[in-house]
């Protein structure tokens, strides 16, 4: 009897000191608040931005000889955003190549920009494009480029554009999106003398703007 009334006892006693020290309890639930508080730090700032996708639908000339207009849409909806008017772009009616206006980040903000085909030669691909204003929420064409058949490296935020000048003799040049500009910062020639060799003469921008040449020798072509 005296061991059954010890064990109560003790018990009551450990039952008043959590009664009266709520700070497990108290210390858990501060957790999963703080656990939850930080979950909605890191979607609430996602939900504010908006995704902006768009595509585009051209309209023709009567002769169907030229792209005269573009209307862009935001991509799902059927209400027009914007209208690209009064263009003399190149259009061939049997080939897709020119049917699908190309969107695509060309500044590295996260925001696709938008190109078309300005110009066909025999061997080079040149592009209009317009830089999309995140202020003005407008398609705003650029000339800072020279775009011709281009490559975009989102990684290095970089892009070259290839020419070719004629059969042995072709130009990069790469192209950095700098202070809200598209500078080039390297250009390379080369002028092939043979399969296996070619002259490069390289050009690179320096801090005060300048290009500079900076490598002219004969290149080894590796297998």
């Amino acid at each position: 009897m005296t061991k059954i009334m010890t064990f109560c006892s003790a018990l009551f006693l450990l039952l008043m000191l959590v009664a009266c020290n709520p700070s497990v309890s108290e210390n858990k639930t501060t957790e999963e608040e703080n656990q939850a508080d930080t979950t909605r730090m890191e979607v609430e700032p996602a939900l504010g931005i908006e995704a902006l996708d768009f595509e585009g639908k051209i309209s023709t000339d009567e002769g169907q000889m030229s792209i005269v207009k573009i209307d862009i849409y935001k991509k799902g909806t059927t209400d027009i955003f914007q209208s690209l008017t009064d263009l003399e772009l190149p259009y061939e009616a049997d080939n897709s190549f020119f049917d699908n206006p190309t969107f695509e980040d060309l500044n590295f903000d996260g925001i696709p920009d938008l190109r078309m085909p300005e110009s066909l030669g025999n061997a080079n691909v040149y592009y209009a494009y317009w830089i999309y204003n995140p202020a003005t929420k407008k398609f705003e064409k650029n000339t800072e480029m020279t775009l011709s058949l281009p490559t975009i490296d989102a990684d290095k935020k970089e892009i070259m554009s290839f020419e070719r000048g004629s059969a042995a003799s072709y130009l990069e040049t790469t192209y950095a999106y700098q202070d809200g500009k598209f500078v080039a910062i390297r250009i390379e020639n080369k002028e092939y003398e043979s399969e296996k060799q070619y002259q490069s003469i390289v050009q690179e921008r320096q801090a005060d703007g300048t290009m500079k040449e900076v490598r002219n020798e004969l290149v080894e072509v590796k297998d």
